[in-house]
């Protein structure tokens, strides 16, 4: 967590269980969760380069999911986490693609915090499109701990609102102004835009927290994959999930059993990614049983 601030102190900054926040993938108006797709490559930790990943094809769209801990809002701090979608036409034909990148934020045991962007305290569900903000903040209700998002590939819109509306709808949500926030999330979303065979595009949010800076440049992201053929980048700056997932009735709480003796991460560093990578991505359904219940 911040270096001053004991109170934030290994606490969660998302909801635990692995698929309350996911990733949607669209093409050519199929909306399907990042963990729905055909298995390219498992989660795996590469030691070398100090990163998760895991790839999926959604019909000629092959996605390459990459998660390692990076500078964000100040140098010096490995303290936040860089979540990156690389987006690549694998096939003959141009095709539309639109990605939705939705995060379930929770602070220690408080899932429902305080939002803010642009100054704004945001107690109803808002959209911001055209003029986007580059971070918001998520504080808990007691105010000890506050977690951070960083805008790195500009979204062509981002949506504050209740989670449940957002994990309802995995996509084509409507923010109603009226309707309070009482279980913080936020969604980056690119809309659907035609991308041509052997091109790629990436997507990319920063999540985590803020210290001070240490006077040391700020790390650029490392390149873990290089797609193949002309890149096209977005604007600068076997399973699935549990069954009926997309209705009402789903809830966050689960029980989940771990296979023992996992194999695919060790090591501190693969622990930890393998904690985040359990937050945000529904993809773990493919090692995890599941049995739900009612949110309490």
């Amino acid at each position: 967590g911040n270096l001053e601030n004991a109170d934030d102190d290994s606490k969660n900054l998302m909801y635990e269980n692995f698929y309350s926040s996911f990733t949607t993938i669209v093409v050519n108006g199929k909306a399907c969760r990042f963990g729905e797709g055909e298995q390219v490559a498992a989660p795996y930790y590469d030691q070398e380069k100090n990163v998760c990943l895991t790839v999926q094809k959604f019909g000629a769209i092959e996605v390459t999911q990459t998660l390692r801990f990076a500078d964000g809002m100040q140098s010096g701090h490995d303290d936040m986490l860089l979540v990156t979608y690389s987006a690549k036409n694998t096939g003959d034909e141009e095709v539309l693609l639109g990605i939705r990148i939705m995060l379930d934020s929770q602070l220690d045991k408080d899932d429902q915090c305080t939002l803010k962007a642009d100054n704004a305290l945001l107690d109803f569900e808002k959209e911001y499109k055209g003029d986007i903000p580059q971070q918001w903040s998520v504080v808990s209700k007691n105010g000890k701990i506050t977690a951070y998002g960083k805008i790195l590939t500009v979204p062509d819109r981002i949506e504050f609102a209740d989670w449940s509306s957002l994990f309802d709808k995995k996509w084509g949500y409507t923010v109603d102004s009226s309707k309070d926030i009482r279980d913080s999330a936020a969604a980056l979303i690119w809309d659907n835009a035609p991308i041509a065979a052997g091109t790629a595009k990436e997507y990319s949010v920063y999540y985590g927290v803020k210290n001070k800076d240490s006077g040391n440049e700020p790390s650029e992201p490392s390149q873990t994959s290089e797609p193949s053929g002309s890149s096209e980048t977005s604007r600068p700056a076997g399973s699935s999930v549990p069954a009926d997932s997309s209705s009402p009735q789903t809830s966050k709480y689960s029980e989940i059993s771990n296979p023992a003796n996992n194999p695919v991460l060790t090591g501190e560093q693969s622990g930890l990614l393998a904690a985040a990578a359990a937050a945000l991505l529904s993809s773990a359904a493919i090692f995890f049983g599941i049995k739900k219940r009612r949110k309490q």
